[in-house]
């Protein structure tokens, strides 16, 4: 187990390890939860690498599900954009019902955050038959984070959620970025 003091080298490792566990399996079923910020990119990449490590003569398409919210800037749909063509990116995009759009998503972040992303991405999970949903969080994002596990069952639909780089650093990330 790595923790958040290993080194970057051993972190990429452990995550990567952990992606080669669930693509023994059915990969067909595993989405990654891709924002497209620079967290859920990396988890992507891995993703994308092992798959093309593990099935080296007809790699399965990394598929993504993106939840749009409407309120993403254009330059990050057209970063989006761009890497689902050069990494051949199977994308699932889902948006929020527009009739269940609050009037001022500033107003109730946790309202806004249930309507505009929970629910669409609850109904996104069920819909394509996702097993397991790959996530860029990371515990040092937020105090409430310190306690997640990397492996979590999740109810309502079920599935699995996997946080791969959950020991990794804002500065880990950077770096690997790099």
């Amino acid at each position: 187990m790595v923790h958040q003091g290993s080194s970057l080298p051993e972190k990429v490792e452990s995550s990567r390890e952990r992606l080669k566990r669930i693509a023994s399996n059915d990969p067909s079923t595993v989405y990654v939860a891709w924002t497209g910020g620079k967290d859920s990119s990396v988890v992507l990449w891995l993703w994308r690498s092992v798959l093309r490590e593990l099935f080296p003569d007809n790699p399965p398409l990394p598929q993504a599900l993106r939840v749009t919210t409407g309120l993403e800037f254009s330059e990050i749909e057209r970063f989006c954009r761009r890497l689902i063509q050069e990494w051949g990116i199977a994308e699932t995009r889902v948006g929020a019902d527009t009739g269940n759009v609050p009037q001022d998503p500033g107003e109730d972040a946790v309202t806004c955050c249930r309507k505009l992303k929970i629910e669409p991405l609850r109904g996104a999970v069920s819909a394509n038959g996702v097993q397991v949903l790959l996530t860029g969080l990371r515990q040092d994002e937020h105090p409430g984070r310190s306690e997640r596990s990397v492996y979590e069952t999740r109810q309502d639909p079920h599935y699995e959620q996997v946080n791969p780089i959950l020991e990794w650093t804002e500065m880990d990330i950077w770096s690997f970025v790099l």
